[in-house]
């Protein structure tokens, strides 16, 4: 609704009772996923705000997270999702950044995952459908 400062703010306020979750049971991977995903709502408003150190910041920390999730349950595949949406997102915030070498580098990444995610589980339409994406970025820087 364009009400950035609202949303930001709003954004904050969800992140820092996760924060406050996530610290008071730091083994419960529940609440370090939705600390992570607090990361990327927080970094969606600043990417959005052209706050892009912040939003870098913000991507890199939930980033962090998601990869300490899928290293200690590879099997979950939402995390590896939301691995490969984070490295998506940080190929955004380098987009807006005119860093083309690195948005293919974060876009790469993040179609690793769904390819990997694809091959352990052909069946799902859903990694069909998360692989146009980056495909289709990646595709776009070569033009």
């Amino acid at each position: 609704m364009g009400e950035l400062s609202a949303a930001l703010s709003s954004s904050q306020a969800g992140f820092a009772i996760f924060d406050q979750l996530a610290k008071s049971d730091p083994g419960k991977t529940l609440g370090q996923s939705d600390l992570a995903v607090a990361h990327g709502d927080v970094g969606g408003v600043q990417l959005a705000q052209g706050n892009l150190p912040a939003a870098l910041s913000s991507y890199q920390a939930a980033l962090a997270i998601f990869d300490r999730l899928v290293k200690f349950d590879p099997g979950n595949t939402e995390w590896q999702r939301d691995l490969s949406l984070t490295y998506a997102s940080l190929a955004n915030v380098y987009q807006k950044a005119n860093q083309p070498w690195r948005v293919r580098e974060e876009l790469a990444a993040a179609r690793a995952i769904i390819v990997q995610l694809m091959a352990q589980h052909p069946d799902s339409p859903e990694w069909k459908q998360d692989i146009a994406w980056p495909d289709q970025q990646i595709a776009a820087l070569r033009n």
